[in-house]
């Protein structure tokens, strides 16, 4: 069976028999006790006249009586048979020889019994001042002492498996913060104990995943780099030999134009290339510095204006005299991206605003083009992956543009989001974390 339920019942059972056995001696020691000496010659007095007005009446007439008693609303009384009478047998005997027995209740108040032989009644009486006062206080002082027992059953019990508790959630911080080489140190054959061991077992696991994902995507950069690199050599080979043979007759201008193309398109792929396994590397230096955003908003409408100057780009801001901390040329990339991919699809206009939030920065792009459907709005953020390549052969790309920028952004703690413009295109929003008092 568990060893947790077990231990968790025995401080139980142990907690039930400490509170009965201190209710128990509490109840034969109360606290709160009186000196039974400074009350029973008043007892004593007030019960001879109680013998004597008894001792004159049937028992049916007591009752009315204790009225025209003095002080006897000081006192608690009560009478029975004599036969009903459990005393021990020493009690018993004096009772029947002197007619009265005083005792003492476990608070000290003096209890005296007295008989009165021609009714065969015995009647009791306690001096009630104080009487309930003190039962009260003594019955606090129990309950207390009970709960306090549990209390500290619950402590012991529960305080060293909360402190391990404790250790898994402080273990799964560290692994939420990567730290994945912490280890659990409770060996216990409990749920708990097997628990962190099953988290350590999880946390190895993915740590040799990660190590393994590293690897290929080490991999893989090299290999984009060393391919990049590749295609650079002969396409240097091949402009050279171009321009050799460009007085030839046999070379016309459409054919060299067409060449001249196609290397631009394949150097402008080596260089995104370049740029994007640049930008997967497990540790890149941003170099960050706090720059006006309408200056880079406005520096990238004009770098990239040029590729459609038929569709004007208009820049909206909503934010005022605003500054953003950045790397600017990464920025400034990923804007230029965006802007040119906007002007590729577009019809008519480009419209580029900012937005400023309570903890973020929005710049939106927006075209009049086809838009892009919900469903590939996730994936056309991935490498290569271009959503219709007959148009992309026509406008050129290599399918990273948007990757780069989805890099851009992560890098810089933002992200991409994807909606539909209200001019029936597409909206690509740049979300920046922002913090006005560092800024404004």
């Amino acid at each position: 069976m568990n060893r947790i339920f077990l231990t968790t019942i025995g401080a139980l059972l142990l907690a039930l028999a400490a509170s009965a056995g201190v209710s128990y001696w509490l109840a034969l020691n109360p606290p709160f006790q009186i000196d039974p000496l400074k009350q029973t010659p008043a007892l004593e007095v007030f019960a001879g006249r109680l013998f004597d007005k008894f001792h004159a009446l049937p028992e049916e007439d007591w009752e009315p009586a204790l009225e025209d008693i003095e002080g006897a609303q000081n006192y608690l009384i009560d009478w029975f048979e004599a036969a009903e009478y459990a005393e021990t047998v020493e009690d018993y005997s004096t009772l029947n020889s002197q007619n009265q027995v005083l005792t003492t209740l476990n608070d000290g108040t003096p209890l005296l019994e007295f008989l009165i032989p021609n009714e065969e009644m015995v009647v009791e009486v306690v001096p009630f001042e104080g009487f309930d006062r003190r039962w009260i206080l003594n019955r606090a002082v129990t309950v207390i002492a009970v709960l306090l027992i549990g209390l500290l059953a619950s402590l012991v019990t529960l305080y060293p498996i909360a402190k391990r508790l404790r250790n898994l959630q402080r273990l799964a911080g560290a692994y939420s913060s990567g730290n994945l080489h912490a280890r659990n140190t409770d060996t216990a054959a409990d749920d708990i104990g097997k628990l962190g061991q099953s988290m350590d077992a999880m946390a190895a696991r993915v740590a040799s995943l990660l190590e393994e994902k590293e690897h290929l995507v080490d991999d893989q950069q090299e290999l984009m780099r060393a391919v990049a690199h590749e295609f650079r050599a002969p396409m240097a080979r091949m402009r050279f030999a171009l321009d050799m043979h460009e007085e030839s007759e046999s070379f016309s201008d459409e054919s060299k134009q067409e060449v001249d193309t196609a290397l631009d398109e394949l150097d402008g792929l080596v260089t995104e290339v370049l740029r994007y396994a640049r930008l997967q590397r497990s540790a890149p230096q941003l170099q960050r510095s706090v720059v006006p955003l309408a200056d880079v908003l406005t520096e990238a409408v004009t770098a990239v204006q040029a590729l459609r100057p038929e569709v004007p780009v208009q820049v909206k801001l909503n934010t005022g005299d605003v500054r953003i901390e950045v790397d600017p040329v990464q920025f400034q990339r990923a804007l230029r991206n965006l802007i040119s991919n906007a002007l590729k699809y577009s019809k008519s206009r480009v419209e580029v605003n900012g937005e400023l939030g309570a903890t973020e920065l929005f710049v939106h792009i927006d075209d009049d083009g086809p838009g892009i459907g919900i469903a590939d709005r996730k994936r056309v953020l991935a490498p290569f992956v271009r959503l219709d390549s007959s148009r992309t052969r026509k406008l050129g790309g290599s399918g990273l543009g948007l990757a780069i920028v989805a890099g851009v952004m992560s890098k810089h703690g933002g992200r991409v989001d994807i909606t539909d413009s209200e001019s029936g295109g597409a909206r690509f929003t740049l979300v920046l974390p922002y913090v006005c008092e560092a800024l404004c």
